[in-house]
């Protein structure tokens, strides 16, 4: 295994992934910046109200059934990079300045960062719970063909739209463009397998993945999230690599308000360091945030006291 850095991504990397996907720069000053941050805090504030309200007189918590009903409507869209779909633009900071970008553009940092913990880490095979439309997955796979990647998705409708898109002779121009480092095998994503399934429940035995990994889908687990950690270390033998909205890295009185009232993590970075079957090697938050909720990539590696546990 490499060394591994943990700052993963220079600053240089990271401002070669946003060329081109930047559409505006932004002062602290700005009238409609601020005027942003203002409206959102009033807004989910009386948002949260109202989802108590529906907690406690309407019994309506965000479970499964909410989230699969939520994801089966935004996985029935084109969500990836170039579609009309994810258009538009959204408030980031970084590097103490602010900005607009383009769509998917910091998933484009995300995928950089995945790949380069790929190299560190060597695995043979990987998965990634909850991989929505398995368009991050297939992307790794171009970069890292050797690997089996193995997608757990809890909606059909996600599963669908990641078989669909391995239908194609090759993966559209924008998703091929998008990538931010060289290709190695075009069409290594149709190896990549797609299951549907419930996290709280992985059909996997125990230290069967060198790698498991989540990128902003424990965030819509909080009902769960003990039980989907206990998962993930139990299907573990390697490393966990997980890029959430830990509440320690939601800290902007914007953020705490929106992640709180959209029922968001509530779990720390220390909280996962407290289990005991896994040693946290790094934290990182160096690269482009959204304003509205921030995020961290934890990676650590399983504890393996007895392999036929």
């Amino acid at each position: 295994m490499k060394t591994i850095n943990p700052k993963f991504l220079t600053t240089k990397e990271i401002q070669k992934c946003l060329d081109g996907y930047i559409l505006q720069k932004i002062k602290p000053q700005n009238k409609e910046l601020n005027r942003f941050i203002t409206s959102n805090i009033s807004f989910f504030r009386r948002y949260k109200i109202k989802n108590i309200f529906r907690k406690l007189f309407l019994k309506r918590q965000k479970d499964v059934s909410r989230v699969d009903k939520e994801y089966t409507q935004v996985w029935s869209t084109k969500q990836y990079p170039g579609s009309p779909d994810t258009k538009g633009g959204s408030y980031h900071y970084w590097n103490d300045e602010y900005f607009i970008l383009e769509g998917w553009a910091s998933k484009r940092v995300h995928l950089l960062l995945f790949s380069k913990v790929i190299e560190a880490t060597k695995p043979k095979n990987y998965i990634e719970i909850g991989s929505g439309n398995g368009v991050m997955l297939m992307m790794l796979s171009l970069l890292h063909p050797n690997v089996n990647f193995v997608g757990l998705e809890l909606t059909q409708a996600g599963v669908n739209a990641a078989k669909n898109l391995q239908k194609l002779d090759k993966l559209p121009d924008e998703i091929i463009k998008f990538i931010p480092r060289t290709i190695k095998e075009p069409k290594a994503f149709k190896k990549v397998k797609f299951i549907q399934g419930n996290a709280c429940n992985i059909p996997f035995n125990n230290n069967h993945f060198d790698f498991v990994s989540t990128s902003l889908a424990l965030e819509q687990m909080a009902a769960i999230q003990n039980k989907v950690l206990e998962e993930i270390i139990r299907i573990s033998k390697g490393y966990i690599g997980l890029l959430e909205p830990f509440k320690d890295f939601n800290v902007s009185k914007l953020q705490k308000i929106y992640t709180s009232a959209r029922d968001y993590l509530s779990l720390t970075t220390n909280d996962i360091e407290k289990h005991n079957d896994i040693k946290v090697i790094s934290k990182f938050s160096d690269y482009p945030q959204k304003l509205i909720r921030g995020t961290a990539y934890l990676l650590a590696k399983k504890i393996m006291v007895n392999l036929d546990k």
